[in-house]
């Protein structure tokens, strides 16, 4: 998380595209959906303050409003990643069975992956592991790999924001479950060890309160994570010739 690991193999370093470049293909409507909300609000919020100073609209301040609004969605995801970031960094402390310094921003989140850590029986196998795959070529860093129930499982912390659509409130997306099977594929071909699932761990940051989403087809995960690299590959291959003229030429 945070800045982009380093991978190394065979004492090259590699150029492969990472799990979430890959699923940078699909798209993700309910980003869309957030984003245009965030710059309505910010809208809203300086039209609010200029009614309140009695401050006529003028083009010069329309401008201004558009400008910062449209800026705002982006400002907001920085935030959120740096957010996230923090968090992973704080739950691998805890993991490694030490107590982290937690800032207001990230105490509910933190306190959301102790609650659950605790309640369950968990056998720590890997921490914020980077994987490579030769075979497919690319790279990842897992968040956790565990042992839950008998079965190896890999772990994704999300701290997105609770939906406000449909009937669970989690954070959690159809791309988080390509996400840990892409882990999970890397993980296999470079360890012996099976991976029985995947799961991701909903961490909320406004209050503490955790929802873990298990990946109920795991395989369906790993066959579309894999389509999705070889969509990837062929996305980076295409170019489009430059040609002058009305002529065509193939």
């Amino acid at each position: 998380k945070g800045n982009k690991p380093f991978y190394v193999l065979d004492g090259e370093p590699v150029d492969w595209p990472s799990v979430t470049q890959i699923l940078g293909l699909l798209d993700k409507p309910g980003l869309v959906y957030w984003a245009k909300n965030e710059a309505l609000r910010s809208v809203e919020a300086y039209l609010n303050t200029l009614k309140d100073q009695k401050i006529s609209l003028s083009s010069m301040i329309i401008q201004s409003i558009i400008a910062e609004s449209k800026a705002m969605p982006k400002i907001l995801a920085v935030k959120g990643a740096d957010i996230g970031s923090r968090v992973h960094d704080a739950i691998k402390i805890i993991i490694a069975g030490q107590t982290p310094e937690l800032t207001p921003d990230i105490e509910s989140a933190v306190t959301s992956f102790k609650m659950w850590f605790d309640s369950n029986k968990i056998k720590v196998l890997e921490s914020e592991k980077s994987v490579i795959s030769q075979k497919h070529e690319y790279v990842g860093q897992l968040d956790l790999l565990a042992k839950i129930n008998g079965k190896n499982i890999i772990l994704d912390f999300k701290t997105t924001n609770p939906k406000k659509i449909g009937n669970d409130r989690a954070g959690v997306y159809g791309d988080h479950a390509f996400q840990v099977a892409g882990y999970a594929i890397a993980y296999e071909e470079m360890h012996t060890l099976m991976v029985h699932g995947g799961l991701v761990l909903w961490l909320n940051k406004q209050s503490p309160e955790f929802l873990p989403r298990p990946v109920t087809d795991f395989g369906a995960a790993k066959t579309g994570f894999l389509a999705l690299r070889e969509a990837y590959r062929h996305f980076k291959a295409i170019e489009f010739k430059q040609e002058s003229g009305n002529s065509l030429v193939f």
